[in-house]
């Protein structure tokens, strides 16, 4: 198992521009594969990208489970 945060993930094989950095993201074992689990911690700045942008990206290449963890109170989800 791996725990690894704020690290650059490429997902499309020679094109430099896809890729996304999650806050935390594990990968359980050690063949290649896309995470199993991925936490973006929330920043109001970066909202509509977590909710938007990198969700769908999670999903297209496979990640099992993907959240955002919003700790202020009222906050939308």
């Amino acid at each position: 198992m791996a725990v690894i945060g704020n690290m650059l993930v490429r997902y499309e094989e020679g094109n430099v521009r896809a890729a996304v950095a999650p806050d935390v993201f594990v990968i359980f074992g050690v063949e290649s594969k896309a995470s199993d689990f991925v936490l973006e911690v929330a920043l109001e700045s970066a909202r509509r990208e977590d909710v938007g942008r990198k969700r769908e990206i999670y999903t297209r290449i496979g990640v099992t489970e993907h959240w955002r963890f919003d700790p202020t109170p009222n906050s939308r989800r």
